[in-house]
């Protein structure tokens, strides 16, 4: 199973306060450009077609991408509700998109210097490994269900779990048919940060890797 062959939408989830870090993760810079920018472009090379990108944001727009088309979703729920709060509003926009036509949707975090094209075949490959999984996340010395693709069909049963007030990510995961990747050593002092300290010593990892 190659890319062309799996229908998805990727959904970027970068509607977060970012309070431990002080400012917007996303517009952190490697190398001279913001991590949602090389996020957007990494994505590009997987999916070029642009109404298959989904940039979940809350009330937050990028300047950076003034020119292009791009899908800003407001959260599912109002006041920075969590992550899942981003996916319900991706689910949301497909369920209302049939056009797309959409199978799955690959989430994909603004807290990391990992690239969607590091973690996608992962992830490909394991739903074609068992086909009738629901979701399947990374993992390593801790879960990282936000690196992840989630079935579409779920939908219901999110909304659900958000309308009874729950928002614990995990423990929505644990009522879904899921699947759990092991990610390279190597990634692991990058792939998530969330206080400056942790940025740079998440640069300093990525550089030597």
């Amino acid at each position: 199973m190659n890319h062309t062959s799996l229908s998805f939408c990727y959904a970027i989830l970068a509607g977060g306060k970012s309070s431990r870090m002080g400012r917007d993760k996303s517009l952190l810079t490697v190398d001279g450009q913001s991590i949602i920018e090389r996020v957007v472009d990494n994505i590009k090379t997987i999916i070029p077609q642009q109404d298959r990108l989904l940039v979940c944001s809350a009330s937050k727009r990028y300047s950076q991408f003034a020119s292009e088309n791009i899908n800003y979703l407001d959260d599912y729920l109002t006041d920075y509700q969590g992550p899942l709060s981003g996916l319900a509003a991706a689910l949301q926009f497909l369920r209302d998109n049939k056009q797309l036509d959409a199978e799955w949707v690959f989430t994909f975090p603004t807290d990391t210097l990992l690239l969607p094209s590091q973690s996608f075949n992962l992830l490909q490959q394991s739903i074609q490994q068992r086909p009738s999984t629901e979701m399947v996340y990374l993992a390593g010395e801790r879960d990282h269900p936000l690196h992840a693709a989630y079935r579409v069909d779920i939908a219901e049963s999110l909304f659900s779990y958000l309308a009874d007030g729950n928002r614990a990510v995990m423990k929505f995961i644990q009522q879904l048919e899921h699947q759990v990747v092991e990610i390279p050593n190597e990634w692991h002092d990058y792939l998530n940060f969330n206080t400056e300290d942790g940025f740079n010593k998440a640069i300093d990892a990525f550089r030597q890797d």
